[in-house]
């Protein structure tokens, strides 16, 4: 017969200290006197209170997780909702730290009872890569990070009231700005600390005020307000007289020209001046010339010259070949700029085949790499922040090709040959995801091509909008001071090529970082060689221009 399992009713604890007490009574022969048995009731007393004392302490630590869960649960957020950078640095932090420290308070009670190491959590590469797109859309967009801080995101409020808006604590804004702080951008981690100590200044003790003030105080002297920098350390001696830096820091201010004001005591200085004005700060230079050019098309509508605006139009495009559904299906066609020629074309995939799209990419995207134009190796870059795949045509899942029907349809609107066109190209744009200005068919103007010769280079883009964003996330052409809205189901194509196969170097274009929602695209770029027959019309004129299609 097999041996059955035996099954405790009683806590471990009760059923150690019973057996001890059993043990104690054999040892001692209680049977044999009656004063012993006397004894043995209060024992057995004693025991019962003990374990009620560790059941107790542990009812405690239990209520106190039971809290702790419940409080993580206050802090749900929704699907919907995950779409705001805000949201997506809360709960990257929440992740890295609040569920970590959950995890090792059950641990504490049984060994490994909730490992958190089982489960796909973020790093801290993830935290700080979210603190980057964060402080990506502040510039880009020009907001204030006292707003960002207290929930007010732009435009965001007008355009969708559905959206939770979320707040930061002045820990939140500390976090932030030491990490520009550690990067050595102290424009940022003067912003941030700034913001901190405002909060702090609120009621918001999440932070430690005087911690806060340290990190401003030299953030701002690197900014050049050494006078500001001066006061806030005054206050900072007077609480921690012992700490000799900031005695040292204060006769460095005092003999400098440019501190004039010299208060001897902190109550010559107001706490509410103790901060750091932006109009003060000066923003670090951008990278490249253009970042001004680039950042004002994100945020501002296109404004048109007269000349331009008057070769603009709609129409409807029945495509390059009489053999081709769009005959009688035409594309609804914007021409949004006339030369070089950038079109954009309107509802050219249905809501299904784009999701059904996406949901093919999205279980194998991976980080976004460009090829360094030194050494012509793939590479991550801080300047393009997106995940990407390709999409084949012979996906199992795909019962109903809509890939190779995609495919086919962007054929047939371009009139190119697809022979040699690369594959379906999927990107998915996370926390601020950008790209900044690039051409697609080489690294830079007189670059040598990157591509075979038996394929030619990037004779053309075409860029699909398969989800849009609540707001930002638009493509702009630097050169040409335009930017195509990111419209669902819409795709913007452009030659990167002249008729002559000169480079046309004014195709330049960028992705604008995503503030709020998510961006999905599909790129495809089709190449030189197979088009010489089928594809683009040869021009007349060998110096014709890219104006038409």
């Amino acid at each position: 017969m097999k041996k059955m399992k035996k099954s405790w009713s009683k806590p471990s604890v009760y059923i150690l200290f019973f057996q001890a007490t059993l043990s104690s009574v054999f040892a001692q022969d209680h049977f044999s006197s009656n004063q012993a048995m006397v004894k043995l009731v209060q024992t057995e007393r004693e025991v019962l209170k003990k374990a009620e004392e560790l059941l107790a302490l542990k009812q405690k630590h239990l209520d106190e997780l039971k809290l702790a869960v419940e409080r993580q649960k206050t802090r749900l957020i929704s699907e919907e909702d995950i779409g705001h950078p805000v949201h997506q640095f809360q709960i990257i932090r929440r992740s890295l730290n609040d569920l970590r420290d959950l995890a090792g308070q059950f641990d504490e009670m049984n060994n490994k009872t909730l490992n958190i190491d089982n489960f796909d959590l973020p790093t801290q590469e993830d935290f700080t890569g979210a603190i980057d797109g964060l402080l990506r859309v502040q510039d880009t967009y020009g907001l204030k990070s006292l707003d960002i801080a207290r929930g007010h995101f732009g435009s965001l409020e007008t355009r969708n009231q559905t959206w939770t808006l979320p707040k930061l604590t002045s820990q939140n804004c500390f976090e932030i700005g030491y990490q520009a702080y550690s990067q050595k951008d102290f424009y940022h981690a003067a912003l941030w600390m700034n913001s901190a100590w405002n909060l702090v200044q609120a009621g918001d003790e999440t932070a430690d005020g005087l911690q806060i003030l340290d990190y401003l105080a030299y953030s701002i002297s690197q900014e050049g307000n050494h006078e500001q920098a001066r006061n806030i350390t005054l206050l900072l001696h007077e609480n921690y007289p012992e700490n000799t830096r900031y005695i040292d820091n204060i006769k460095y201010y005092d003999e400098l020209e440019s501190v004039i004001h010299r208060p001897s005591s902190s109550s010559e200085v107001s706490y509410e001046t103790l901060q750091a004005s932006e109009t003060d700060l000066t923003r670090p230079p951008p990278p490249y010339p253009e970042k001004e050019i680039y950042e004002r098309l994100c945020r501002e509508p296109t404004v048109y010259p007269d000349e331009i605006r008057q070769q603009l139009k709609c129409f409807y495009w029945h495509g390059k070949h009489w053999d081709s559904a769009m005959v009688w299906a035409p594309i609804k066609t914007e021409i949004l700029y006339p030369d070089p020629m950038v079109v954009q074309f309107y509802d050219i995939i249905s809501d299904d085949e784009s999701e059904r799209i996406r949901q093919f990419a999205a279980r194998q995207l991976k980080r976004a790499t460009i090829r360094d134009p030194q050494t012509g190796l793939l590479r991550t870059a801080e300047y393009r922040i997106q995940k990407t795949t390709w999409l084949t045509e012979d996906i199992t899942e795909d019962k109903d090709r809509v890939v190779a029907r995609f495919n086919k349809r962007i054929s047939d609107i371009t009139g190119l040959d697809f022979e040699t066109a690369e594959l379906l190209q999927m990107g998915n744009y996370g926390v601020g995801g950008q790209y900044e200005p690039h051409w697609d068919h080489q690294a830079y103007p007189g670059s040598k091509n990157q591509w075979e010769d038996r394929l030619g280079s990037r004779i053309a883009t075409w860029l699909t909008y398969l989800s849009v964003p609540e707001l930002g996330g638009k493509t702009c052409f630097l050169d040409l001071e335009i930017a195509a809205e990111p419209i669902k189901n819409s795709a913007v194509f452009w030659y990167n090529h002249k008729p002559s196969g000169d480079s046309d170097d004014k195709t330049r274009h960028a992705a604008c970082p995503v503030v709020v929602g998510a961006k999905w695209v599909s790129n495809k770029w089709i190449h030189e060689r197979g088009q010489e027959l089928k594809g683009r019309k040869c021009a007349i004129d060998r110096y014709q221009t890219n104006n038409y299609l």
